[in-house]
């Protein structure tokens, strides 16, 4: 590994001498042509060289610009390509920020700075289905991992790197930088699905055929889903046939079993999504007043401030002083400033919109955890018709209990005399004895054969198990570094797999 390292590093420096003095025969090359001309001749074909003022002339710059000019704020120019001037849908690959102390959630507005521009949109998370190349939308972004997001901003180049912010406050105790990401593409037809379960559940039920009704509306709809795939939530299988007229929506569908009154039918499907075309410039710069908003911990001691100046100056009146009217804590004359963009007009997000006009948040009681009690279900016993039964195969076949011989009838009834005590006595015979006594021997002489021939073969183990962890690490090195190339390899052809698709 270490020799790795080092030849990857004497390749890097070699390609930055190599870039270096390529460079440095380019510039001389130029300064040995152009030497002769004269200063703007040569600045026409050469450009403006590093370090020298220029003057700019600007057309069509708002007067608010100019008015709130501030000069201890630098002012950086660029410029646009002509196909960086319409609007379009961009998808950018991005992951939430490690410091960013929230998740993000799907159409909360975010402002973007990406590029030259600086603006505020709704953006759509999504992730990619590997299976089927679908994008799946996503209500938060995961965690600790990037993720697909679409929104509606300014056409920018391919491969820009942009970073997402909530608050445009400054003097912002804990600001933090939302997520971070690069553009990967432009494109007008956003194809992003998220999942819609259609649930219905059957009225009539023959065999493997039954009735479905509450899950569509209208025949119509009914028509449009013939064949699609259904399932029940014990797992059972079926397909949607055709509409029925007798009720609004119900249809007939078969499954590979038959299903009970108490099934719940469901059909997955893909709804598209579209974002929403939503793109706010931020124009800070024709303000006549700085982005400086106070935040919450600066919102509560202005009230504690005021309190303490009214409560001052009701002692003061209670003690018979005289007090000006007009004395007190006064409120900014602008509301926007206590806004998150003080005075720049931009989009709240929900939590925002609910906290500062204390609304709480609203709670479904279907979406709320509660114990469920079932009654615990009784299926009858299975019956296999003799038909059936003989041409199935053994292993499948039920085993029927046959009754104890005379003989195992006996051993039991031994066994249960001589636990209890009650069993007779036996008096053996002198031959009895004999034979008795020999197969105790012989018992006695092959378990001790037994016992040796389970040593031997435990220390063989032993010896071979060494010898194989000597071999072993032996070859590690060897396995290691085989096993280096054959992952190498392997991330190599998924890395031009993936750019493959992305192409």
């Amino acid at each position: 590994d270490a020799a790795d390292d080092d030849a990857e590093a004497e390749d890097d420096d070699q390609f930055m001498q190599d870039m270096k003095a390529k460079a440095a025969a380019q510039e001389t090359l130029n300064r040995n042509e152009f030497n002769d001309m004269d200063e703007v001749t040569r600045m026409k074909i050469e450009g403006v060289k590093s370090g020298r003022y220029v003057r700019i002339e600007l057309t069509q710059v708002p007067c608010e610009f100019v008015n709130n000019f501030d000069p201890r704020a630098p002012v950086i120019v660029g410029g646009l390509t002509p196909h960086e001037s319409g609007l379009s849908y961009l998808r950018v690959r991005i992951k939430r920020h490690r410091w960013f102390p929230k998740i993000l959630k799907t159409n909360d507005p975010l402002v973007i700075s990406l590029g030259w521009r600086r603006f505020q949109t709704l953006p759509v998370y999504s992730l990619e289905d590997m299976r089927t190349e679908r994008q799946r939308m996503l209500k938060y972004t995961p965690e600790h991992m990037h993720c697909d997001a679409v929104f509606w901003g300014p056409a920018t180049a391919p491969n820009t790197g942009f970073l997402a912010y909530q608050d445009i406050r400054e003097r912002q105790k804990g600001f933090r930088i939302c997520a971070t990401g690069t553009l990967l593409e432009l494109d007008q037809t956003c194809k992003i699905v998220k999942k819609l379960k259609l649930v219905g559940e059957p009225y009539k039920i023959y065999k493997n055929t039954a009735f479905i009704q509450g899950m569509f509306n209208t025949e119509l709809e009914v028509a449009r889903y013939e064949g699609a795939a259904i399932r029940t939530v014990s797992g059972i299988r079926g397909m949607i046939k055709k509409a029925v007229s007798d009720r609004h929506g119900a249809f007939r569908a078969t499954f590979e079993d038959k299903i009970l009154k108490s099934d719940i039918v469901f059909c997955r499907t893909w709804v598209p999504v579209t974002p929403k075309k939503f793109f706010n410039p931020i124009t800070s710069l024709l303000r006549d007043k700085p982005i400086a908003a106070p935040t919450d911990k600066e919102k509560r001691r202005e009230e504690r401030r005021r309190k303490n100046e009214e409560a001052e100056r009701q002692r003061r009146i209670d003690a018979g002083e005289e007090v000006d009217e007009d004395e007190g804590y006064e409120l900014p004359a602008d509301p926007e400033a206590l806004s998150i963009g003080a005075g720049v007009p931009v989009l709240k997000t929900v939590g925002q919109l609910r906290f500062e006009n204390a609304v709480p948040v609203p709670r479904s009681k279907d979406s709320l955890y509660r114990q469920i009690n079932r009654k615990e279900r009784k299926f009858s016993k299975l019956i296999i018709p003799k038909s059936v039964e003989s041409n199935l195969p053994f292993a499948s076949k039920p085993k029927q209990q046959q009754g104890q011989t005379e003989r195992a009838k006996q051993r039991a009834k031994d066994r249960s005399a001589t636990r209890t005590g009650t069993k007779k006595v036996t008096i053996m015979s002198n031959h009895d004895k004999k034979v008795t006594t020999l197969i105790q021997q012989l018992n006695t002489i092959r378990r001790d054969k037994t016992a040796k021939r389970k040593e031997t073969r435990e220390k063989k183990l032993a010896e071979r198990q060494k010898k194989l962890d000597k071999d072993l690490e032996k070859f590690a090195p060897h396995h290691k570094a085989e096993k280096k190339r054959r992952y190498r390899e392997m991330g190599e052809a998924a890395k031009a797999k993936s750019a493959k698709r992305q192409r």
